[in-house]
């Protein structure tokens, strides 16, 4: 799960978090875009324009994320685990 604000910032620009709420809402296959993966900076889910709050809590459910309580608190979301690839300090692959 990742952020409006931090997919914003992955897209180069952390101001630009409304921008990813509206490409989320105008997401024309909100299954194959997983959109129902991007939450407020809060913690809390949001909506999701694949069938309203109530789905959204329901994917994330299945795919064994808990609903009840913020998702910032119960994932650990905020952290340092999400970078955006080219900060990465993996090998580069030889060849």
């Amino acid at each position: 799960m990742v952020s409006y604000q931090q997919l914003a910032a992955l897209a180069g620009n952390p101001k630009a978090a409304r921008a990813v709420g509206g490409a989320m809402r105008s997401n024309p296959v909100p299954i194959l875009i997983p959109c129902h993966r991007v939450i407020r900076s809060d913690g809390a889910i949001g909506n999701y324009s694949g069938g309203g709050q109530t789905v959204k809590e329901w994917l994330l459910a299945h795919e064994g994320i808990p609903t009840g309580q913020p998702a910032s608190k119960g994932l650990g979301l905020i952290g340092s685990w999400l970078k955006p690839s080219f900060e990465s300090s993996s090998p580069k692959p030889s060849g």
